[in-house]
C-alpha cells in the first residue's frame, strides 16, 4: 500500500471491520472526513494516528511510511532462533526429568511406610504415589515430603 490513506483504509476495513461512519466516530469526524483521508485529499491528525496505532496495535512506521511489519512485530528470524533455543533446553529438561522418574528405589531407601516396602525398581515419585493410592501414605504432602527427604539422605 503506497499511501497513508490506503493503509488507514486497510486498518478500517480489514482490521477494525468498520464502516467509514463508524470509524469516524472514533475521532469525532464524519464519513466524509474519513473518505478524504483514505483518498489522500486530507492528512490525518497526530491524534487520529495515535488512536489508530493504540486501538488496533499497528506500527507507526507502517502507518506513516509503509515500512516494516504492520503490527510492529520483532524480527521473525530472531524469534524463531529463540524458540529453537528454548526447545533444546526443554528437551534437555525433559530428558533429565525422565531419567529422574526412572531412577529405581533401592530396598530400604524409602524406609517402611506403614509396614509396606516398595518393589525394587519402583521410581521414587511412583513409590510415594503408590503409598497414597494404597491408603498407606496418609497425607499426600507428608508422603511426598518424606520421600524427598529420604532421597536427599541417600
Amino acid at each position: 500500500m503506497e499511501t497513508i490513506g490506503k493503509r488507514i483504509a486497510y486498518v478500517r476495513k480489514e482490521i477494525a471491520k468498520l464502516s467509514q461512519t463508524e470509524f469516524g466516530k472514533l475521532f469525532n469526524v464524519g464519513h466524509v472526513t474519513v473518505s478524504q483521508i483514505e483518498l489522500g485529499k486530507q492528512n490525518p491528525t497526530p491524534q487520529q494516528l495515535k488512536v489508530i496505532k493504540t486501538k488496533y496495535n499497528v506500527s507507526s512506521d507502517w502507518i506513516l511510511f509503509g515500512e516494516g511489519d504492520k503490527f510492529g512485530n520483532p524480527d521473525t528470524a530472531a524469534l524463531i532462533a529463540e524458540l529453537e533455543t528454548l526447545k533444546r533446553k526443554n528437551q534437555k529438561m525433559s530428558a533429565l526429568l525422565q531419567e529422574y522418574m526412572e531412577e529405581p528405589v533401592m530396598p530400604g531407601q524409602l524406609g517402611k511406610v506403614k509396614g509396606n516396602r516398595m518393589p525394587v525398581g519402583t521410581s521414587k515419585p511412583r513409590a510415594a504415589i503408590m503409598n497414597v493410592e494404597r491408603g498407606n501414605g496418609g497425607d499426600v504432602t507428608k508422603t511426598v515430603t518424606n520421600t524427598l527427604k529420604a532421597e536427599r539422605r541417600a
